[in-house]
């Protein structure tokens, strides 16, 4: 079977980048596949190649992030990096032998979208490569914690419910799935959900572009108060912050270098040189964000907010650092960590050890194939959900 993964360049960098070495993966599981990046001019040129494939009879299907490539009527690969919830236009037109994947396992849960037919939707969180080189030990390395990601709303929770003017009964059902999310890291839909339901009122009857808007809130202001108050917790050691910040988001007492908004590529390499790679995800608590393999990748310790997936394979303290629901950690002994190279070096062989057995996009290019082979087989009896 023939696997096209194709990318585009209205794309982030970091969606380029994971394709790219997706498609590697395949070709290190023996799969024939290509790489097809298209710019201006190629759309057409593409269609009609995957047509005259799918006149020949050709056995292939397509992978994209996101379910953004073209091709009408080809089987599609679709790996989605968010909730269904913000992919709704692409995810409530799928092609028929579509799939499409999420990287948090409750998100398989399609409901939130109301479809008549929903897509059959699955669990394959992201991957990283295998490092292709021994990574710098932990002595050489000049950043003590590197962390990438933005904040787009106020982390002041003061500031939230004024969105709601005089709507009590929205600004309540906002406030209890916000604390949600935050003391639990529950999924921002299902602690929707919770709320609503905890005063009578039918979610499903919530006209639906409110719904989604409250869910983006309620999600956004759980991360950029998660990310604020972790960030602001390690206060005795060195953290590099990348991405879109505001100036002032941090007091003096704070030692934060805001460095703004780098490319994946530069992340990557910065990762190399850090001693730890911080991930402050909560809405992924039963997933995996790139960051996480990522770094191991590039031999960073990761401190990541806790994912109940993420430790079936890896153990506290071992071979990674949790930050528990509701952002609870001990601050000062990660800062002691810092200062134990040695320690860092064995937490991170271990960690590699682990990722590459199990999380490369070696393995979830395995699972890939085999899932679209039984797709377009007719062997998954008709599942919309696994």
């Amino acid at each position: 079977m023939e696997v096209i993964v194709c990318t585009g360049e209205a794309q982030a960098d970091w969606a380029i980048v994971h394709m790219s070495d997706l498609h590697q993966g395949f070709v290190n599981i023996g799969v024939d596949a290509t790489h097809v990046h298209l710019v201006d001019g190629d759309m057409d040129g593409f269609r009609q190649m995957i047509a005259a494939k799918q006149a020949a009879g050709d056995k292939f299907f397509i992978v994209s992030q996101n379910g953004g490539a073209p091709g009408d009527g080809a089987a599609k690969f679709n790996f989605v990096g968010d909730h269904p919830l913000d992919h709704y236009q692409t995810i409530s037109d799928p092609s028929e032998n579509a799939i499409y994947s999420f990287v948090d396992r409750r998100q398989t849960d399609l409901g939130c979208l109301r479809l008549d037919n929903p897509p059959k939707a699955i669990f394959c969180p992201t991957g990283a490569p295998k490092a292709t080189a021994e990574p710098l030990a932990m002595a050489a390395r000049d950043i003590d914690i590197l962390f990438s990601g933005s904040i787009f709303f106020d982390p002041d929770r003061a500031s939230w419910g004024t969105r709601f003017g005089d709507n009590d009964l929205l600004r309540d059902i906002f406030t209890d799935a916000v604390d949600a999310c935050i003391e639990e890291y529950e999924d921002a839909y299902r602690a929707i959900v919770r709320a609503c339901e905890a005063r009578s009122v039918d979610p499903l009857e919530m006209e639906f572009d409110l719904l989604r808007s409250l869910f983006g809130l309620v999600e956004g202001c759980c991360q950029a108060q998660q990310r604020h108050q972790i960030i602001s917790s390690l206060r005795d050691v060195n953290v590099v912050v990348m991405g879109e910040f505001p100036s002032n988001a941090f007091d003096a007492s704070v030692n934060v270098e805001l460095i703004g908004y780098k490319s994946f590529t530069e992340a990557l390499e910065m990762m190399g040189r850090s001693k730890v790679a911080l991930n402050i995800v909560p809405k992924f608590s039963d997933g995996a964000h790139e960051r996480i393999f990522y770094g191991m990748a590039a031999g960073a310790v990761v401190l990541t907010t806790t994912s109940d997936y993420v430790a079936e394979t890896f153990t506290d303290n071992e071979n990674i650092l949790f930050i528990e629901r509701g952002g609870k950690f001990d601050a000062a002994a990660v800062a002691d960590l810092l200062a134990d190279t040695k320690r860092l070096d064995e937490m991170t062989a271990s960690a590699r050890v682990l990722f590459e057995a199990g999380h490369t996009w070696d393995v979830r290019a395995k699972v890939i194939v085999e899932k679209m082979d039984s797709r377009l087989r007719g062997n998954d009896e008709g599942k919309t959900r696994e």
